[in-house]
């Protein structure tokens, strides 16, 4: 029986989290209410409120089991090793992909804010920790500058390619950065002046 009951909740969640993130495609954070998402997901608000407290707290839930997978991806990997940066910035791109309307709640207009701040945050904290501090310590540049420059442009990059459909395979998105920041505008052919 407990098997089944849990075969259910889990069932009714992944439906309360479809049909909240069909809200959130259609309109801002602020405009979901608990009725509206009830009435997609056809369930009562008891059903509703009996996984959730409210709507904060069903994004929440989402949100951290995002964290946890990008947390995850980002420790899995050895940034002492030159390829490993690519790799890593594949796997993430995969993991957009795969997990494309998730994605939206990171880069959405209508999403949170405040979560792709803490998202670009961690990835900044991580590459400096990791990556930056160790390839720029013999230099006159500042690893945190250099860190923003590059999760900034790498975000916009991964922001226009989840706003179009994710046209672009995940490999070819990872190349864009990995070059874009390895060897600027040069790396596409365009000449400096």
């Amino acid at each position: 029986m407990s098997r089944r009951t849990d075969r259910r909740v889990q069932y009714t969640r992944s439906v309360i989290e479809e049909s909240f993130l069909t809200l959130l495609e259609q309109k801002p954070l602020h405009s979901i209410t608990v009725k509206a998402l009830c009435s997609e997901a056809d369930i009562n608000r008891s059903t509703f409120y009996s996984h959730y407290k409210d709507i904060h707290d069903l994004l929440e839930g989402i949100q951290k089991r995002i964290m946890e997978d990008v947390e995850a991806m980002l420790n899995a990997f050895d940034y002492t090793k030159d390829d490993e940066a690519l790799a890593m910035t594949t796997s993430l791109m995969r993991y957009l992909k795969e997990n494309r309307r998730n994605s939206r709640i990171i880069f959405s207009d209508h999403g949170d804010p405040d979560f792709q701040r803490r998202v670009i945050y961690r990835v900044h904290r991580h590459l400096l920790q990791s990556f930056f501090r160790d390839h720029v310590k013999d230099t006159p540049i500042n690893p945190d500058h250099l860190s923003t420059f590059v999760i900034h442009g790498s975000i916009a990059v991964v922001h226009s390619w989840v706003r179009n459909n994710m046209e672009e395979s995940p490999e070819v998105i990872a190349w864009m950065i990995a070059n874009f920041t390895n060897h600027g505008i040069s790396a596409v052919g365009l000449q400096t002046p």
